[in-house]
């Protein structure tokens, strides 16, 4: 396919803002014109809850804002009015963040309504539980549970008079099996959570740090997918319930306990729980639903999702939606029309932009309602569509800024934007750009202009990875930060990695998968198009990526001369020495054999593969400057990498954030983390030494990398 670019100057919000009319307290200190600096980039404010209330008056928003003076994220809760009407007021604090994952990513969460619109309850964490609360639109704020154990879901009932909601073991009961495991010692098994450097008390989890353990393979995904829980997690659920009127809390009857599983999903009981994004229609007979395709789990690819209809009476014989249009690699759908011939949706196709259609089910036509420029409907943290609250023939969602979109017509009109300071703010020219590589797929990207640039001249590049959706922050988990990049004198590149979501041909028994050598190719054909475009400096290129982008620039700059240097948060793509962590048997250490097709029997076929993918055995191969900065729960997969790369004598730097897990979660580290890696970036890439007295430290040791790097490379 022909190069294409466009000139298309964007001011994407990544924050998923769905719904809000101006909180002038929200606003930062940015005044207009300023340039965008890492604490900006770190303190934006994000959306991780969004409702309308039945009466369709007002939006429920809960808000995360992180301080980097505080070292916390801080969350609440704001009243919107639809129609302008009143100015939004914050409601409530919405609690403590609730983190999962390894303690890194927060938990989103859309509040319910009462239906009499005048209440929305939801989750809250204080202190070292979470409890069910409600708050009232005038901010009288309650606690409805004291439960002993922590509330992990809850739902109305129909006519939303009782809430029933599920906890498994108590606060007590997993404290004393932490306690029983010191003692006894820890039985050394498949359900390590290697390689964590420590076995108990590994992850932080509701306030304090828990011992987690790994619990198989998740059956449901067709990915690898290796979920983690406390000690008790696979203990038997209770089901309670909470009268509303008298705020009576019980155990549910066996027959309750039925019925809340309805209560508890939004979804009719005869759907599957391998359909995402379902939206009943209005009559109850149908729903419309999107469903993976199938993809094996030798796989590492992004599965795309389709669109399909499914009926009450025939659930088996869905019907799917033919056009191309109807498929995506995130998406969901938004709601049906009122008459019940049009199911709206979102989809993305990969590019990192999404789309907004109808699908005249009847017709089995599809039209465009609005193309965005980057996320639509996305929740804090989160690079996948979310949801989009109807009202009436409004949909409301995150684009370019929070917008009602008229389904009519693909109209309009701005409500508000959380970060109001960023658009007054000086970013540089953005333009979508993509291109053809020598595979014969097309890769794509968002490309940034250096401040002041200049027709003709080239400028060091730097590419970030290797998903680019929203406002652009350093790619996945904010890496190398853009626009400060830009505004330093770089060409910038955000490479949205489109072999993720192509079909793989290898099997376990290939040498080397094919993503990685897909990802090189991706990497070293947009440093190819740009110096076509007459744009970019080959000799001084850098790049930045975490987790899979951090391995497949493992894998490049041992396969490749291209970067001069690279910033990365995780390093080395896998290494013979990971195998110690995995017995036979483990879950992730049994996937990954299969995957790479290498045991720890040292054969002649394992050493082979090892020498292809280990970074750490290719050490002697990389020239680029390598900085990593890893986090505490996940460095020691970095050590093989450094040490090797360290008694090669080549150009390395390591660093370690305690108390961090695979995104970093502290706003202070985040901030150091963005600093470093464009301090790093700017020393080796435009030779730049920042005149700050404090970092007099750092640029001694690059100074004398510097010298020691040039007589190695005989320059």
């Amino acid at each position: 396919m022909a190069d294409r670019s466009s000139t298309k100057h964007l001011q994407v919000i990544r924050c998923a803002c769905t719904l809000i009319v101006v909180i002038s307290a929200l606003a930062g200190s940015l005044a207009f014109g300023d340039s965008v600096t890492p604490r900006t980039l770190v303190e934006m404010r994000e959306v991780s809850g969004l409702s309308i209330s039945p009466n369709g008056k007002f939006a429920a928003v809960r808000i995360n804002k992180p301080s980097v003076a505080l070292n916390r994220l801080q969350v609440s809760w704001h009243l919107v009015a639809i129609d302008g009407s009143s100015s939004p007021r914050q409601l409530a604090d919405a609690g403590e963040p609730i983190f999962i994952s390894s303690g890194e990513i927060t938990a989103n969460e859309d509040p319910q309504w009462s239906s009499d619109s005048q209440w929305i309850y939801y989750l809250a964490r204080h202190g070292q539980e979470v409890q069910i609360w409600r708050t009232r639109t005038d901010g009288i704020t309650e606690q409805l549970t004291k439960d002993d154990s922590d509330v992990q879901q809850f739902g109305f009932n129909a006519d939303r008079s009782r809430i029933a909601y599920i906890v498994g073991a108590s606060r007590q009961a997993i404290l004393d099996a932490e306690s029983k495991e010191a003692r006894n010692g820890v039985l050394v098994g498949n359900d390590m959570m290697s390689p964590l450097p420590t076995l108990v008390q590994n992850v932080q989890h509701i306030g304090r740090w828990t011992t987690f353990r790994r619990m198989g393979q998740d059956p449901a995904s067709a990915r690898a997918s290796f979920p983690a829980g406390h000690l008790l997690a696979s203990e038997p659920i209770a089901t309670k319930i909470i009268d509303i009127a008298t705020g009576q809390v019980r155990v549910a009857t066996s027959e309750e306990s039925v019925d809340a599983t309805s209560w508890l999903s939004s979804a009719p009981t005869w759907t599957k729980s391998s359909w995402t994004g379902i939206r009943q229609s209005p009559d109850g007979e149908r729903v419309a639903y999107f469903d993976q395709e199938p993809v094996s789990r030798l796989e590492l690819r992004v599965p795309f999702k389709a669109l399909f209809i499914a009926t009450r009476e025939r659930p088996n014989q869905p019907s799917r939606c033919a056009d191309p249009r109807c498929r995506g690699i995130s998406g969901g759908v938004i709601g049906w029309s009122g008459d019940q011939k049009e199911v709206f949706f979102a989809a993305d196709d990969g590019d990192g932009r999404a789309t907004l259609y109808a699908w005249d089910v009847d017709r089995e036509s599809v039209r465009e309602v609005k193309r965005t420029d980057g996320l639509l409907g996305a929740r804090a943290g989160e690079y996948r569509f979310a949801g989009c609250p109807m009202i009436g023939e409004i949909a409301v969602c995150s684009t370019a800024s929070a917008i009602a979109i008229s389904l009519k017509d693909g109209s309009s009109r701005v409500l508000f934007d959380p970060n109001i300071e960023l658009r007054a703010a000086k970013k540089g020219r953005v333009e979508f750009v993509s291109w053809a590589n020598k595979l014969k797929f097309e890769s794509h990207g968002t490309l940034v202009y250096p401040s002041g640039y200049q027709p003709g001249r080239r400028y060091p590049l730097v590419i970030t990875t290797y998903w680019c959706r929203g406002f652009l922050r350093g790619g996945v988990a904010d890496g190398a930060p853009e626009y400060v990049l830009a505004d330093q004198g770089f060409m910038v590149l955000c490479l949205e990695f489109a072999h993720l979501y192509l079909p793989t041909q290898g099997h376990a028994s290939d040498l080397v998968p094919e993503r990685y050598p897909r990802a090189l190719v991706e990497l070293e054909s947009a440093i190819d198009y740009l110096v076509r475009r007459g744009l970019v400096d080959r000799s001084r290129v850098g790049a930045s990526g975490l987790s899979y982008g951090g391995n497949a620039l493992s894998y490049a700059v041992t396969h490749s001369t291209a970067f001069a240097a690279v910033a990365l948060r995780h390093a080395g793509v896998w290494e013979p020495e990971f195998l110690m962590f995995y017995p036979i048997g483990h879950p992730l250490g049994d996937w990954m054999r299969r995957y790479y097709g290498a045991t720890a029997s040292g054969s002649p076929r394992a050493r082979e593969a090892w020498s292809e993918i280990s970074t750490s055995l290719r050490a002697a191969k990389i020239d680029a400057a390598v900085l990593i900065q890893a986090d505490s729960i996940e460095w020691l997969t970095a050590l093989p990498v450094y040490t090797a790369m360290r008694n090669l004598g080549k150009t390395v730097e390591m660093y370690v954030y305690p108390d961090e897990g695979h995104q970093l979660a502290q706003p202070i580290h985040r901030l150091v983390n963005y600093e470093r890696n464009v301090d790093w970036l700017r020393f080796w890439l435009q030779e730049f030494e920042d005149s700050d007295p404090t970092k007099k430290g750092q640029y001694g040791r690059w100074r004398t990398m510097r010298t020691e790097r040039g007589q190695r490379l005989g320059s």
